[in-house]
């Protein structure tokens, strides 16, 4: 019996599959790029507001956690007339009690920029304003801050009576963050029934954006209650 020759057909791709192959495999890298882009640039403005976040934050604390000692007096009686941490009262521009004004130093300082107040950091009763002053000579018992426009900062206060007075140094990077705006508001509640006796309340609000990326910016607001009311 004769077995004859079987023949194999063998075929290829044709140039269209290969051509719809590749523009599909094109396609299909180009949605995986783009996803990975996608999640890189989320990523990368995450990272930059938890920077701004933190920069921010750091900053409130500080004035919150300094602001809630305001009045504070290591002899007080509970008189606030004889607080000298606490007067006068109403406030006035460089009186030792907490003030609401602007750093008019600066150029474009808003009406309640900067803020200012005492308290008795070594409990013995007098308002010291530092060496070679009176009537101590022990550390400056004058606290405050306020927002410097022309370097975007905000500034404590070293010494002086006054938001333009004194020395102030930067608590803030310029260099990492500029601080575009800082606002405090007096908040205080007067007590029913009562002309003198209130709860306080001061209301502060802090803006910023990163110096590398002004795109990404935030504003932090607290109410903080200061401890030593009038009573």
């Amino acid at each position: 019996m004769k077995i004859g020759n079987r023949k194999k057909s063998i075929k290829g791709f044709s140039l269209i599959e290969l051509m719809i192959g590749i523009v599909v495999g094109v396609v299909a890298m180009a949605a995986t790029i783009s996803a990975f882009n996608g999640i890189v640039r989320s990523n990368s403005d995450y990272l930059s507001m938890i920077r701004l976040n933190q920069e921010l934050n750091a900053v409130m604390t500080l004035m919150t956690r300094d602001l809630k000692r305001a009045g504070y007096s290591g002899t007080a009686t509970g008189v606030t007339s004889v607080n000298s941490f606490m007067n006068p009262y109403p406030t006035t521009v460089s009186g030792n009690n907490i003030y609401i004004g602007s750093a008019s130093n600066y150029a474009g300082a808003a009406a309640n920029d900067c803020l200012t107040f005492s308290y008795d950091s070594d409990s013995d009763g007098n308002v010291d304003i530092g060496s070679g002053g009176t009537p101590t000579n022990d550390a400056d018992e004058r606290f405050g801050y306020r927002h410097d426009s022309a370097s975007n900062t905000v500034e404590m206060r070293q010494s002086g009576n006054t938001c333009a007075q004194g020395n102030w140094e930067d608590v803030t990077d310029p260099d990492q963050v500029n601080i575009t705006s800082v606002a405090f508001d007096d908040q205080s509640i007067s007590l029913p029934g009562s002309t003198s006796e209130e709860i306080r309340y001061i209301s502060i609000s802090i803006s910023g954006q990163l110096a590398d990326d002004p795109d990404v910016s935030r504003t932090l607001t607290e109410r903080v209650r200061v401890r030593n009311t009038r009573p």
